[in-house]
């Protein structure tokens, strides 16, 4: 059963992986934008006469939007490969014990500091 989980969780991981990864590349693009449509794209951060102002505002709300979510979803990724590392490893220490116990699993559970604690 958690070795499933242990796979679910990594699975899991690689898609907020690859979410969190996507939204900052989107938010790079935004970025992008932002600097062709605003004079700050210039050295000197003064527009030329002829260039015509876009909609700089609008990319740079969606800059935030985008970065934001790429932040959280990082956060999301991290906590998400902790606690797919702690099953796994739990996981495997069971495996060990079970097959030391001739099959047989030993868990104990036993009260501790902030409730009770299983031992495998």
């Amino acid at each position: 059963m958690l070795r499933k989980v242990t796979w679910a969780g990594l699975g899991m991981t690689g898609a907020a992986g690859v979410g969190a990864l996507t939204l900052g590349l989107l938010a790079n693009g935004q970025q992008r934008l932002f600097k062709e449509d605003s004079c700050y794209q210039f050295d000197d951060g003064s527009c030329p006469p002829d260039f015509v102002i876009g909609n700089p505002d609008f990319h740079a709300r969606a800059y935030q939007r985008y970065a934001q979510s790429a932040y959280i979803l990082t956060g999301v990724s991290v906590g998400l490969a902790v606690t797919t590392l702690a099953i796994g490893l739990v996981s495997r220490r069971y495996a060990r014990q079970s097959r030391r116990a001739g099959g047989r699993a030993r868990v104990r559970v036993t009260p501790g500091l902030g409730g009770l604690t299983l031992h495998f």
